[in-house]
């Protein structure tokens, strides 16, 4: 289901503004599209090379932080077991079965193996605290007054007895890294293979949150230099509609009207939606035209796709074959997505980069 773009944020519009910018119909499959041209349209990029730009900084992974993320690793990888000997206290994480009893007669079906955090207030009446040096196998008849919200409306509302049969405290401890361990999850062959390796992967998620920060910056810079004069009005209608098809679409196979369907998704009124919908279409015309300006300032725009480029975009989304890929790919919608990422990384590599603290 389409979300409004707007949850993206910035960089994801604009990866994706080069697909999104390609006309395919009225979505609404109403009447003939009209042709928009925005040749006419005076777009002034102003000095888009060498711009400077701050970024937060993003500091390098450590060999703590490696620690940290193998502890977590071993903590979620370990069994949990219920120790039947250890005695119940306050915020353990215990195994129980239950039943209602009303009078004599039972209420409902047995539940079993029923975890339950002593004080979380899950039970009724404070019912937990009852269970409070217990052990495995001990068994409680504990006294309750249900709420009148109670979904078993025969009970709802009545005094009742819990009886309940302790099973033990919930324990998870941790799994033990041993080079058979990390053998078994992954290529390496030992624990001090596996770290380095662990190491690389997350250093290699900072590089590319840096890279995609950088990004960000480098485009909300020359977004807000670039002047643009003699944009149509219906250019900007006609993207919001393109937009806003996708959700009237989801709103239709939720039979909800579009206004129900933005409140329950977004959690906002039409009226925002509307309005930050329409910053989005122009947020994304105007990356549109930068593109094509800053392309053909620096020769770009006449570039043919090479087959390299054919094969890592074909990889990118899944294709195992090129031909395959280029038979059901738009070859101009591809073309508008490459000259996107040559821009961007022509602005990137260029621009002065300060690190700041957060």
């Amino acid at each position: 289901m389409k979300k409004l773009w707007i949850v993206f944020g910035l960089t994801a519009v604009l990866l994706m503004a080069a697909g999104c910018s390609k006309d395919n119909g009225n979505k609404d499959g109403g009447g003939q599209e009209e042709n928009i041209s925005l040749d006419d349209v005076k777009v002034d990029v102003g000095e888009y090379k060498g711009m400077e730009v701050e970024i937060v900084k993003i500091p390098d992974v450590t060999d703590e932080d490696v620690q940290i993320q193998m502890d977590s690793m071993l903590t979620s990888a370990a069994a949990e077991t219920i120790n039947a000997n250890r005695v119940v206290g306050e915020g353990d994480l215990i195994s129980l079965d239950y039943q209602l009893l009303e009078g004599d007669q039972p209420v409902g079906e047995v539940e079993t193996n029923y975890y339950v955090t002593v004080g979380s207030g899950v039970f009724f009446d404070g019912a937990e605290e009852a269970l409070i040096g217990k052990s495995g196998g001990d068994t409680a008849e504990i006294p309750v007054t249900l709420p009148e919200s109670y979904p078993d409306a025969s009970v709802a509302g009545k005094s009742v007895v819990l009886k309940v049969t302790v099973n033990g405290v919930v324990e998870s401890g941790q799994a033990e890294l041993t080079d058979e361990y990390v053998a078994s999850i992954s290529d390496c062959a030992t624990v001090e293979e596996y770290k380095k390796e662990l190491k690389d992967q997350m250093q290699e998620t900072v590089e590319y949150q840096r890279h995609m920060a950088k990004k960000e910056a480098v485009w909300n810079k020359l977004l807000e230099q670039t002047k643009i004069e003699g944009l149509p009005e219906a250019a900007v209608e006609k993207k919001v509609e393109q937009y806003q098809a996708y959700d009237k679409e989801g709103a239709d196979l939720e039979s909800m009207s579009l206004e129900d369907y933005v409140k329950a998704y977004f959690d906002m009124s039409i009226e925002d939606y509307e309005k930050q919908i329409k910053d989005i279409a122009m947020e994304d015309i105007k990356t549109e035209l930068i593109v094509k300006t800053i392309a053909q300032k620096e020769g770009f725009a006449d570039d043919e796709i090479s087959d390299e480029e054919l094969k890592s975009y074909a990889a990118e989304q899944g294709y195992d074959d090129v031909e395959t890929f280029k038979k059901e790919v738009d070859t101009e919608e591809l073309k508008e997505s490459i000259l996107l990422e040559k821009v961007t990384e022509l602005l990137v590599s260029s621009a002065k980069v300060s690190e700041v603290e957060n």
